[in-house]
């Protein structure tokens, strides 16, 4: 039974992950990512999945924010869709039609009760110092599709504001307009690099935003970016920033809970944590141990300790939750406690030495999870988990036969390659590769690929087509219409996402025929 808690734990966690990473497709979608936005904040600290409790979240802003709800999907909702806070607003080019749509204190959310989060007022929220040149700051938007024409709005709040309430309509000044009719794809000369929690952006656009006089302090500004289409669908961002002074974003890098869910030492064994430098071989910096005894077994007794241990490198990593710079250890509450490093590119073991072995470096148990049927072309997911009872980081590389890039994740996406005449065997294997010890391991899924024959009295679905309201297709042995605007656009997206009754948003676009 531990073990397969354990294993669900972990596959959670990285179905979890693989939901932050999907781009979004057929639709335009975006976010301002520079200053950045509360939710592109949350994504960028990675706790979101573990533990599935809600209790790592970090920083505390974004724990408030995600424990309005009492589910793990709800709570990872706003930032799987991350890119669409968004509403459709008929007449969008008139600004009291806006107002009058997104009500206040729902700015934030976009008017979308699921994100409502990302509308409290906190103190907490963290702030992006922002520099004013010449009396302006420079603004980016990025697009997992970016769309021209379209044009965005930008408000400021008023000098003195206090975010002691939701942020309502008032509180803003409309401060400059921007249409857009071209985006860049010139990273290395952007403002800012390009976020690593997006995949492969297309595009950005970024502009230079007037600043009004008197403005210091802290402040929000909010950009609603609008597309110029019939569907009418626009999105509002806010970005907690600060005018002068110096805020520093917390260095620090997560690498995973403190005591894992699988360590569980026994009197006359040895807890050993080790911190690897991210040079050429990965040296070890980093070796601290406690021996345990009857005395010290308890995870509360031998965890402080060890911690104790590492406070002596405190320049390297540190124990605890992250609270706004600084990294708190909880010694009543042992899970939330995280291990962090000040190089993002180290690496952390922990492992329990006892017998002559260390279990902490037996092969890591891989899983893979996706589809075992397929047919001709269509698209398929499949999802690794990888667990070895250490905060250990591992290398993947993914051979499927028609997967896309990114293949170094733990998800991998793609389309079935063609089965002409009869169904075809086929192997979806991840190598998963230890730089600590120096070796590689593999996990194969077998699924087969059959012909596509349509398989009903409606054309079969194809992706990319450029369906109309109400048109009906075949897929997977079942009838789907496409829906009717705004929703239309969505049924000629990417398969994985929009492919009728199989894409992992297909609902938003089709209804099934029964």
């Amino acid at each position: 039974m531990d073990n397969l808690q354990r294993y669900m734990a972990y596959l959670i966690r990285w179905m979890l992950t693989a939901l932050l990473l999907i781009p979004a497709v057929g639709w335009t979608h975006g976010m301002l990512d520079y200053p950045n936005t509360r939710q592109g904040i949350c994504i960028s600290a990675g706790n979101y999945s573990w533990p599935p409790d809600g209790s790592g979240i970090t920083p505390g802003a974004c724990k408030t924010a995600a424990m309005i709800w009492s589910n793990p999907a709800d709570r990872l909702y706003p930032l799987s869709h991350w890119h669409e806070f968004a509403n459709n607003v008929a007449g969008h080019r008139d600004l009291e039609k806006l107002k009058a749509h997104i009500a206040d204190g729902t700015l934030c959310s976009a008017g979308d009760p699921k994100k409502r989060g990302f509308d409290l007022a906190l103190p907490d929220w963290q702030k992006t110092p922002v520099h004013v040149v010449n009396g302006k700051m420079t603004v980016r938007i990025v697009g997992s599709q970016p769309h021209v024409p379209s044009y965005v709005r930008v408000f400021l709040t008023r000098p003195g504001y206090r975010a002691t309430a939701q942020l309502r309509w008032g509180d803003l000044q409309l401060i400059h307009t921007e249409e857009l009719s071209s985006y860049r794809t010139d990273w290395t000369a952007s403002v800012a690099p390009k976020p690593a929690f997006v995949p492969t952006p297309i595009g950005f656009f970024q502009f230079d935003v007037p600043v009004p006089n008197g403005q210091t302090g802290e402040a929000i500004l909010y950009t609603y970016w609008q597309r110029e289409d019939t569907g009418n669908e626009g999105f509002g961002n806010c970005a907690d920033i600060t005018f002068g002074g110096t805020v520093i974003p917390a260095p620090w890098t997560p690498k995973g809970p403190f005591i894992a869910s699988d360590i569980a030492p026994k009197p006359g064994e040895t807890v050993r944590v080790r911190v690897f430098g991210s040079s050429r071989g990965f040296v070890e910096i980093v070796d601290e141990s406690v021996k345990i005894t009857a005395t010290n077994e308890a995870p509360t007794q031998w965890g402080l300790e060890l911690k104790n241990l590492l406070a002596k490198h405190g320049q390297i990593v540190q124990v605890g939750v992250l609270t706004g710079n600084s990294v708190v250890f909880d010694p009543n509450n042992m899970a939330v406690n995280q291990f962090y490093v000040a190089d993002k590119d180290h690496a952390v073991q922990m492992s329990v030495i006892g017998g002559g072995t260390d279990p902490g470096d037996p092969p890591p148990v891989i899983q893979i999870t996706g589809p075992t049927l397929l047919k001709s072309k269509q698209a398929f997911t499949f999802i690794g988990s990888v667990s070895s009872g250490n905060s250990r980081q591992f290398i993947y590389h993914w051979a499927v036969p028609g997967m896309k890039e990114p293949y170094n994740e733990l998800t991998v996406r793609g389309n079935a390659l063609d089965a002409i005449g009869e169904p075809t065997r086929s192997i979806a294997r991840l190598n998963v590769i230890d730089p600590v010890n120096n070796k590689s391991y593999q996990k194969e899924f077998e699924f087969t690929v059959e012909p596509d024959d349509g398989g009903g009295e409606y054309p079969a679905y194809k992706e990319g087509t450029a369906y109309k309201a109400g048109d009906i297709v075949t897929n997977n042995g079942k009838n789907y219409k496409c829906k009717p605007l705004p929703f239309t656009p969505w049924c000629a997206g990417a398969a994985w996402a929009y492919a009728p009754g199989t894409g992992t948003a297909w609902d938003q676009a089709w209804d099934e025929v029964r």
